[in-house]
């Protein structure tokens, strides 16, 4: 793949923008009521993170049977060279699916959350390029200028 391809970068996002929902605007997942009811914040993102209000969420949503669901997912293809003698070149994916089923349960409410990956796939051991990336392990095996990928169960939850 050579010099040329040194910093040549390929992306490409995958969804349903067709199915796009404002969550703001979404009758049946209303989500200012769940900061009302101890439910995660709508600008809770993953990790610590936090979500401004005017980043725009590509999600589908519905609801049936009571039950309100989501299901949002990203993947992003790519060629990632890192330079330099301990640099290495790959092509790789980073990807995701994110599912939510939330309903009334008695007096509280019922929150299923789930997330997958199939960084392990296409992303293989050692995982992600990452120059002076140190500090993790992936099956026992320490990783020096490498991210690790992400599990397939990345988050099963219930709240």
């Amino acid at each position: 793949m050579g010099r040329a391809l040194s910093y040549v970068f390929l992306i490409v996002a995958v969804g349903l923008p067709c199915l796009s929902q404002d969550t703001q605007n979404m009758p049946g997942m209303n989500m200012e009521s769940a900061v009302e009811s101890n439910l995660p914040s709508p600008h809770a993102s993953s990790g610590t993170g936090w979500q401004p209000a005017s980043v725009p969420e590509r999600t589908w949503m519905t609801s049936r049977d009571g039950w309100d669901l989501m299901t949002h997912g990203t993947v992003f293809v790519t060629y990632n060279q890192q330079g330099g003698p301990r640099g290495e070149g790959k092509a790789e994916s980073a990807n995701s699916l994110m599912t939510m089923e939330q309903r009334k349960l008695g007096p509280g409410t019922l929150l299923l959350r789930q997330m997958f990956s199939a960084e392990s796939l296409t992303s293989p051991h050692p995982g992600f390029p990452e120059l002076f990336q140190t500090g993790e392990t992936y099956h026992g095996q320490p990783l020096v200028d490498h991210q690790h990928p992400h599990n397939v169960f990345a988050e099963l939850a219930a709240m």
